[in-house]
């Protein structure tokens, strides 16, 4: 019941990871590693998803390689052992974007509602997340152009149900926005370390590795990135651009 109340004075967080963090708490005790269950879990579960998503959007090829490189990335294991949120957080980006892509393809009603819910949680996780909404509305958009089930109608009454779903964290926003001075630390990065983040070198080492290793081994090397359509390259680099 306190931990509202202290998040207004202090916004070390947001309600809903606290609120996972005190009942891995009262449910194992003062322990470390039962602080960094949770984002074991959630890293394995987006794992799963990430495989999901690969596989559809590029076919069953292509899901084990991407998890792969999903789950060998440096800020995906760190978050995986971490006892912070970002385990969770991208969980609900894996969610949140294998139910868009299925909602887009299919206009269920379901997959819609599991999209709102997961969107709003990946931004409950941590506020930093809210770029991967963006990525999301850029993909829709792309999809509603190219004659997608979905009408733009839908398209604004999921945004406007994530909206509402977002609402709760507005006070602490609000806090966070009017002592912006005191939590700012660090020096201004380069844009060195901007390019690092934006295309990080072991993951593109791998992949170039691993690409010419395929292209001895059997030759042809072919893709189906030219058949996936623009949406999908749309999705691929907002999700570069726009990480979570």
């Amino acid at each position: 019941g306190h931990i509202y109340a202290r998040l207004i004075e202090w916004p070390v967080g947001t309600p809903v990871f606290l609120l996972v963090a005190g009942l891995a708490h009262a449910i194992g005790g003062a322990q470390e590693w039962v602080m960094r269950l949770p984002s074991l879990l959630a890293v394995a579960v987006a794992a799963v998803l990430v495989y999901r998503l690969a596989a559809r959007l590029f076919g069953p090829e292509s899901a084990l390689p991407a998890t792969v490189l999903f789950i060998c990335a440096d800020t995906v294991t760190v978050a995986a052992s971490d006892a912070r949120p970002y385990g969770l957080l991208l969980l609900g980006a894996a969610g949140s974007t294998l139910a868009l892509v299925r909602w887009l393809d299919g206009n269920s009603r379901r997959d819609a509602l599991v999209y709102a819910i997961a969107a709003a949680f990946t931004v409950h996780m941590h506020y930093l997340a809210f770029p991967t909404l963006l990525g999301h509305a850029a993909y829709a958009l792309a999809r509603w152009r190219e004659g997608g089930p979905v009408r733009m109608k839908q398209i604004s009454l999921a945004a406007v149900a994530v909206g509402i779903l977002l609402l709760p964290l507005a006070p602490q926003c609000w806090s966070i926005f009017n002592h912006r001075g005191s939590l700012s630390w660090a020096p201004k990065p380069p844009m060195t370390e901007l390019a690092n983040q934006l295309t990080p070198s072991a993951p593109i080492f791998a992949a170039a590795v691993g690409l010419l290793l395929a292209w001895q081994v059997c030759r042809p090397l072919t893709t189906k990135l030219r058949a996936a359509g623009a949406s999908t390259i749309v999705l691929l680099a907002a999700s570069a651009l726009l990480p979570p």
